[in-house]
């Protein structure tokens, strides 16, 4: 019996030696191709800045180039090189993406994402990365306005922004003394207004902007202006590239509610200063 005993644990070691041997033998060793991006997905502002994207690698014996593919949706960015190269004795390197800020929307998402070949990421590493990435929507002061027309005497004065990183999307703050903004942008020449959002009163029109006004007083009360926002209604002079500046005019069509009677049509003009 005691000699069964022995020749099974030695059955019994020399199965945990060739097993380990065998796991030893499939364990992964990184080389200097042990790639990987810093992280599965990031988020940028878009601020006219080159986006950074950072790759590392566990070993660092030897110089390689690891080629990279962009996707690119809106076909925005471009990639200062398709490769990511790594000197010897380097770890981490970097991709650079530049794109065009005039081209972008505010708080749009420019999505975009960067890849390897799997056959060189590391072990818990990462070969794909994808971005999220969106231009703010601030706004800065750039100016003022002067809005004239029925009922306004010699008009009104108001500041006038611009949104950040553009030179096309503005806002004109407490418009009419309503508390409201108007916010519009200039693509391609054509002025499209974002905000506020288009009411309508039955019998005269569905594509009105309202603008309840805290201080202007035709004599029978306060007036609340509902400008047209309606496209084919809505006249402007830009200026010579095609954007709202000094000289520059917004015609609306308006009708005027006080004490809840509308009186119009009349026309209101914005005048860049």
């Amino acid at each position: 019996m005691k000699l069964l005993s022995v020749v099974g644990a030695l059955a019994l070691v020399f199965g945990i030696t060739s097993c380990s041997q065998e796991m030893m033998e499939k364990t992964y060793t990184p080389d200097n191709y042990n790639v990987t991006f810093e992280g599965a997905s990031a988020t940028y502002s878009l601020e006219g800045q080159d986006l950074v994207v950072k790759v590392n690698r566990g070993v660092a014996k030897e110089a390689i180039s690891v080629p990279v593919t962009l996707t690119d949706p809106n076909g925005i960015y471009s990639l200062s090189k398709n490769t990511a190269d790594f000197a010897e004795g380097e770890y981490t390197t970097e991709l650079k993406l530049s794109y065009n800020p005039e081209a972008l929307k505010p708080a749009v998402n420019y999505t975009f994402t960067l890849a390897f070949d799997a056959a060189y990421v590391a072990a818990s590493g990462s070969n794909k990365i994808t971005a999220t990435c969106m231009m703010p929507l601030e706004y800065e002061e750039k100016g003022s306005v002067l809005v004239v027309g029925n009922y306004l005497g010699n008009g009104f004065q108001y500041k006038l922004h611009i949104a950040k990183y553009t030179n096309n999307y503005y806002m004109i703050e407490n418009l009419l003394d309503s508390g409201v903004n108007l916010e519009f942008n200039i693509v391609n020449g054509v002025l499209n207004i974002t905000s506020p959002s288009m009411v309508g009163v039955s019998g005269i029109s569905s594509t009105l902007l309202r603008f309840p006004s805290k201080t202007i007083d035709v004599g029978v009360g306060l007036v609340t202006f509902m400008l047209d926002g309606d496209p084919q209604y809505v006249l402007y002079q830009l200026d010579q590239n095609g954007l709202f500046s000094k000289g520059s005019i917004i015609q609306f069509d308006a009708v005027y509610n006080m004490n809840g009677s509308y009186y119009g049509w009349y026309k209101v003009q914005i005048h860049g200063l």
